[in-house]
C-alpha cells in the first residue's frame, strides 16, 4: 500500500492509497509530488529511473518531471 500526497501548495494536500497491483501511468505535474510507503513496498520512476520504496521510506518527484507509481 503506497500514500501519495501532492504538495503543490502549503494549502493543497491530495491522498492517494494504491492497493497491491495498482499504478498510476507515466506523467508530469506543476508541482513537487512527496510518496511515502505506509506498508509493503512500491515502485516509483521518475525520468525512466527505478527506485523501490519500503515501509517508512519516502521520496520527492520532482515538478515537471515525468514519473509512476506502481504499488
Amino acid at each position: 500500500m503506497l500514500v501519495r500526497q501532492f504538495l503543490k501548495t502549503h494549502e493543497n494536500i491530495t491522498l492517494f492509497l494504491f492497493w497491491n497491483g495498482e499504478e498510476i501511468s507515466s506523467h508530469s505535474s506543476d508541482g513537487d509530488e512527496f510518496v511515502i510507503c505506509l506498508d509493503g513496498v512500491g515502485k516509483i520512476t521518475i525520468d525512466d529511473k527505478e527506485f523501490i520504496l519500503n515501509k517508512g521510506q519516502s521520496i520527492i518527484m520532482p515538478v515537471k518531471h515525468p514519473h509512476a507509481v506502481f504499488a
